[in-house]
C-alpha cells in the first residue's frame, strides 16, 4: 500500500512535472548509460546514442503524456463521482428533482428528474413498464372494463 504523504506527493502537478522531465532524461540516455559499463571503448556521445536516445526519449515523452492525459482523465471522473455521491432532493410524489443553490419554493428551481440526467451525467431514457406495474395497470383496465 502507498503510504498517504506520498500518494499526495504524486498528486502534485509541479512533483509530476519534474518526475517525468527526469524519466525522459533518464530513458533518453539508457543506452549510452548500459554501453559506458559494459562497453567503455564505445564513447558516451556516439552516434549510435543520439539516435537512440532520441527514439527512446521521445516515444518515452508520447507515453507519459498520454499517462497523464489519462489520469487526469480519472481524476475528473472522480470528482464527478464524489459530486453524483451526494444526496439528491427529490420529491417523493412527482420525482422532480430541485436544483442546487435555488429556492425550492420557486417552481422554476424543480426539474424532471429525466431532463436532470441528461443534464448532469448525459443519460438519456428510454421509458418501459416492469412487470409488476403491467399487471397493476392491466388489472385496473380490466376492473374498469367490467
Amino acid at each position: 500500500m502507498i503510504p498517504n504523504w506520498l500518494f499526495e506527493k504524486f498528486r502534485n502537478k509541479k512533483f509530476q512535472a519534474i518526475l517525468f522531465f527526469s524519466l525522459v532524461i533518464l530513458l533518453s540516455n539508457i543506452n549510452a548509460i548500459v554501453d559506458y559499463f559494459l562497453h567503455p571503448e564505445i564513447p558516451y556521445f556516439d552516434e549510435e546514442h543520439l539516435i537512440v536516445g532520441g527514439i527512446y526519449g521521445t516515444v518515452s515523452t508520447l507515453l507519459f503524456l498520454f499517462l497523464f492525459s489519462f489520469v487526469r482523465q480519472l481524476e475528473t471522473a472522480q470528482k464527478k463521482i464524489e459530486k453524483y455521491e451526494k444526496f439528491l432532493s427529490i420529491c417523493s410524489y412527482c420525482k422532480q428533482v430541485k436544483i442546487d443553490n435555488k429556492n425550492p419554493d420557486n417552481l422554476d428551481s424543480w426539474q424532471p428528474i429525466e431532463s436532470f440526467l441528461l443534464e448532469k451525467a448525459k443519460i438519456q431514457f428510454s421509458h418501459g413498464i416492469c412487470p409488476t406495474c403491467s399487471k397493476a395497470v392491466m388489472d385496473k383496465m380490466d376492473s374498469e372494463e367490467n
